[in-house]
């Protein structure tokens, strides 16, 4: 079955549906995955975070590092108030 969530979700993907991938990938055991795509595609960082806090410690800390920290360094007070 997580096979043919996998595929769902790539199928999503070349739609643009990026909401219904993110939940086929998580369905599919991909978290990785399914973050990037509220980041990147969705442009979502909370629901990104969202999602690291509920399924993995090392994905939390891996949206820190690469994501939340590099903005707030920008001045970017939005990404700075999230790390508060």
């Amino acid at each position: 079955h997580k096979v043919a969530a996998l595929k769902n979700g790539y199928a999503l993907l070349g739609q643009h549906k990026y909401q219904l991938a993110s939940a086929f990938f998580l369905l599919g055991g991909k978290v990785q995955d399914s973050i990037e795509i509220c980041i990147n595609n969705l442009k979502d960082v909370q629901l990104g975070l969202c999602i690291a806090r509920i399924q993995s410690e090392a994905c939390l800390t891996r949206i820190v590092g690469e994501t939340l920290l590099p903005q707030a360094c920008e001045q970017n007070r939005y990404c700075l108030s999230m790390l508060y």
